[in-house]
């Protein structure tokens, strides 16, 4: 509280003293409505106080709010970029497991020669190894994705933790925002 509002309620709370020490039924209801006079004047400089705390304290929770906000943002672009990388690289994926599928049918004609044989074991090689390159890639991306989708879901909590605590320290307005403006049905 204030040093103001402590010393007016001192000087009434001496009144009160003194109204005490002359009972009479006109002093003990005037010293009853200082001291609900009193009351009011502390929960009022309490009130006040705590407006200046949580003012205080919102002031510096807004720039952590922004800057959640940038991160959730950030992260949420980054992942949707990740689906995208995913998705091709299953497409990718689709089309190595397909390749290697069409070689291993178009085994060479009956009775191959060692040398046609050779190719065609070396071609399904090739394309075995191509394919296990793309799942692994696969892997690596869906790992990626897991991360990103873990560290979006930690972001969103921090940015809506803020959010309700930026929304509860926030100042109350004393005038309304749409000063002016009437709606038509509302009266």
């Amino acid at each position: 509280m204030s040093e103001r509002s402590d010393r007016i309620a001192g000087v009434i709370l001496k009144e009160i003293e003194n109204l005490r020490s002359s009972p009479n039924q006109e002093n003990d209801a005037l010293a009853a409505d200082l001291n609900e006079v009193v009351n009011v004047i502390f929960s009022r400089a309490t009130a006040r106080e705590e407006q200046r705390r949580k003012k205080i304290e919102w002031e510096k929770l807004v720039p952590l709010c922004r800057a959640a906000k940038d991160a959730f943002d950030r992260l949420n672009a980054d992942a949707e970029k990740q689906n995208v990388i995913l998705a091709e690289l299953r497409r990718q994926l689709d089309h190595a497991e397909s390749k290697l599928n069409l070689k291993r049918e178009a085994r060479p004609a009956p009775y191959p020669t060692p040398v046609e044989l050779s190719e065609w074991e070396n071609a399904c090689k090739k394309l075995d190894e191509a394919l296990e390159l793309a799942r692994a890639e696969v892997r690596a991306a869906n790992v990626r994705r897991g991360e990103l989708t873990r560290e979006l879901l930690n972001a969103k909590n921090d940015f809506t933790n803020l959010l309700f605590r930026e929304r509860n320290l926030r100042p109350r307005q004393t005038e309304s925002v749409y000063a002016g403006i009437e709606l038509s049905g509302v009266r």
